[in-house]
């Protein structure tokens, strides 16, 4: 279940010291299916790019203090 990657991904991290930008809250009311560059395809589709990126501006926004 993703629930529990993202939980030893999050921990792993840090406990290493080593920055996330979490996008799984941002695709919480997402479709997956939406989400998927094709049907036969789970890599992140153009929709799900733009989330990425927003998410990122954001972690970075904060982080650089922008």
């Amino acid at each position: 279940e993703i629930a529990s990657v993202h939980k030893k991904i999050s921990e792993f991290c840090a406990k290493n010291y080593i920055s996330v930008v979490d996008t799984l809250d941002a695709f919480i009311q997402e479709k997956a299916r939406e989400m998927m560059a094709h049907p036969l395809d789970y890599h992140p589709g153009p929709k799900a790019h733009k989330i990425i990126a927003k998410t990122i501006e954001k972690f970075l926004a904060k982080d650089l203090k922008i």
